[in-house]
């Protein structure tokens, strides 16, 4: 069913922070408000002019925004050329794949995340960037699902703008994020933990 992946991620999200991360984190509370917010619109979705439009893409923007208002000008403008790139790549992506399906030899949406995951780190290849990654994400496939509902429409095809199919892939995209920062990190730790190794065994 489309939208179980969105859900059981927002789920997982939330009993994380309300649970499980440490009660003196900064930004507890309102990871765990967001996710539990996110999972109420999950149902509903609004008619803007012609274009229908699933709500919880309008919270994902907010939240976007949230995160960004203390970066400085450069980062800001930065962010809105390569969200544009994005947009453009994950539409040319959908257009391709619409008109021309023979070349996705796998799973779209898991194509769809290896090709954004890779843009993304292109285009922030600072290691410490996770977290600027995952707002391009969101904010550049936003942009995308704007521009496929313009062109899906003027073509006179329905479209839902921010589709429980879209939260899926972006939810895939989060946890692959995810996924990668844990191997990060269990890497750092080990490389930490090696030289006092090779120190001890050199001082036998």
């Amino acid at each position: 069913m489309a939208g179980m992946i969105y859900l059981w991620f927002l789920w997982g999200v939330w009993i994380y922070s309300t649970f499980l991360l440490n009660r003196n984190h900064l930004n507890r509370t309102k990871i765990a408000l967001f996710a539990l917010l996110l999972i109420i619109v999950f149902p509903f979705g609004v008619r803007v002019d012609v274009y229908s439009v699933h709500l919880s893409l309008f919270l994902h923007i907010i939240i976007c925004f949230y995160m960004i208002h203390q970066f400085d000008l450069r980062e800001k403008l930065y962010l809105i050329v390569c969200s544009f790139i994005v947009g453009t790549s994950y539409a040319g992506f959908h257009m391709f794949a619409f008109y021309d399906p023979v070349w996705v030899v796998i799973e779209k949406s898991w194509l769809c995340v290896v090709c954004m995951l890779l843009l993304s780190f292109l285009l922030y290849t600072n290691s410490i960037s996770s977290s600027k990654r995952m707002i391009l994400v969101v904010m550049g496939t936003t942009m995308g699902e704007v521009f496929l509902a313009i062109i899906y429409h003027k073509n006179g095809l329905p479209f839902t703008t921010g589709s429980r199919n879209y939260l899926d892939f972006l939810s895939l995209s989060m946890l692959a994020f995810l996924s990668i920062g844990l191997i990060q990190f269990a890497s750092s730790i080990a490389s930490q933990k090696l030289p006092n190794k090779k120190g001890a065994v050199n001082h036998l």
